[in-house]
């Protein structure tokens, strides 16, 4: 039997994917890309925003239309928080919650549907529904996962869900309390993805700052980055988002003198205004971030910055995304992930006074996206001229067809090279900036040059 698995959303969704697909793997199915005719169809769902949820609903019901004797699965945060929602579309035939998705397996065995699915078809059953409350969990559930479905990078899931009340978040209900791996199986398993050849490595979490808060002896991050950049061997480490807080003058030395920790961070900033800060129950003030900026900056000046914003959140001002639209100009950003606010039920935000016009949401998104573009830009040139570390994707551009890949500090760059660069940390001397996408061309052996960089980067 064959399958396949469409990821909408985060990098932990992406994990889960892993995972599901090693399980389908240790029962003999063959995985498949998600474009090709499959027996078993998964749609592993986000719901960050109600633009997510749209976008889950377009790709189900392509789904059911394009493969209409498979077996359809819909799993994930939306079904998750609106089961009766996906209960509704036609075609579906399982619907499994963030806890139940790990065990796929069983629900497909216990509905027969490994013995033939034309049969379970024709029965025309109701959907089942199994979505139960990842509140109640207290555990954090390890699947080895090691395949990544024409990746270079792999990502591992190290910590779930939040302890956070964030007025405007859904992910808490989605996801239940903090829950982390144990350091030594996190280890283990990092070791093993690297025998697999993987080259990087992104760690993930929905809150990944509060990993080992809740072990038995506590840890945190910074010592299980401590054990991981000891690892010997090629590769680098890259940290998935971060909280202001998070960031503390430890990780930030750790980072500077690993040559095996991206020089990368992502901080969820949301807003620039204290104001709204407060509104949306964040735990920092500008002040703090701005403290936790500089200490990075200056430490790691080459660093590739990005944050999370939320454009027009209720009782927003003019005043108030002015404020917003200052922070990103005084930080050294090279990107930014700008989200138009998009109330959800039961939550706090959902139902504040003061909510803003979508036409004025969606002109602060540009404003924001107009602005970090320049920014992006400046960030760019400073390093032409210069050298880089490139991971080198297994696929060619299909505009050009040249070599592509991310350095460390998460630039994209294309250059010409033979297909033998393919996975493999190259430097690169960067010649030129074209349609946003940098240029260069290989310079001596892989890895070139040794340790961190330490360019200094303009400011905006």
């Amino acid at each position: 039997m064959k399958v396949k698995i469409a990821t909408l959303g985060c990098r932990n969704n992406q994990y889960e994917s892993a995972e599901m697909r090693a399980s389908f793997e240790k029962e003999g199915l063959q995985p498949v890309p998600f474009e090709k005719q499959a027996d078993i169809c998964v749609i592993n769902t986000c719901s960050v925003t109600q633009k997510s949820n749209y976008r889950c609903r377009r790709v189900i019901r392509k789904t059911v239309e394009s493969n209409p004797e498979s077996f359809i699965i819909v799993t994930g945060c939306y079904p998750q928080l609106e089961p009766g929602a996906i209960k509704s579309l036609r075609g579906v035939d399982l619907i499994l919650g963030n806890e139940e998705k790990k065990d796929i397996i069983k629900f497909l065995k216990e509905l027969k549907i490994m013995g033939g699915i034309s049969l379970y078809k024709r029965k025309q059953i109701k959907p089942m529904v199994a979505v139960g409350n990842p509140g109640k969990s207290s555990y954090f559930h390890f699947v080895e996962a090691d395949q990544f479905m024409g990746k270079t990078k792999a990502f591992l899931k190290i910590q779930t869900g939040c302890n956070f009340k964030c007025s405007f978040c859904v992910i808490t209900i989605a996801r239940g309390n903090s829950r982390s791996a144990d350091p030594a199986n996190v280890v283990y398993h990092f070791k093993n993805l690297l025998n697999k050849g993987f080259k990087e490595i992104t760690l993930t979490g929905i809150h990944l700052g509060s990993y080992g808060k809740d072990l038995s002896p506590p840890t945190n991050l910074y010592e299980l980055l401590k054990i991981m950049s000891q690892v010997e061997g090629n590769f680098r480490i890259r940290l998935s988002s971060l909280g202001t807080k998070d960031i503390n003058d430890k990780l930030i030395s750790l980072i500077a003198s690993s040559p095996k920790i991206c020089n990368h961070l992502h901080i969820s900033l949301q807003s620039g205004s204290n104001k709204i800060l407060g509104l949306m129950k964040r735990n920092y003030r500008i002040e703090d971030f701005y403290g936790v900026v500089n200490k990075i900056t200056n430490r790691i000046p080459e660093i590739g910055l990005g944050a999370d914003l939320i454009a027009g959140f209720p009782s927003e001002t003019d005043k108030d995304f002015e404020e917003t639209m200052s922070v990103v100009k005084n930080t050294s950003f090279s990107y930014l992930h700008v989200f138009n606010f998009s109330g959800r039920k039961n939550t706090v935000a959902y139902d504040l006074p003061g909510q803003v016009p979508s036409k004025d949401r969606k002109k602060r998104v540009t404003l924001l996206n107009d602005l970090i573009h320049k920014k992006s830009l400046v960030f760019k040139n400073s390093f032409l001229g210069k050298h880089l570390k490139i991971l080198v994707e297994h696929k060619r551009d299909s505009v050009n067809n040249m070599l592509k890949g991310y350095s460390d500090n998460y630039l994209p760059v294309h250059f010409s090279g033979s297909d033998k660069l393919m996975n493999q940390i190259v430097g690169i001397r960067l010649s030129h900036l074209e349609n946003d996408i940098l240029y260069g061309f290989p310079f001596k052996e892989a890895g070139y040059p040794p340790g961190k960089n330490k360019t200094k980067d303009n400011s905006f």
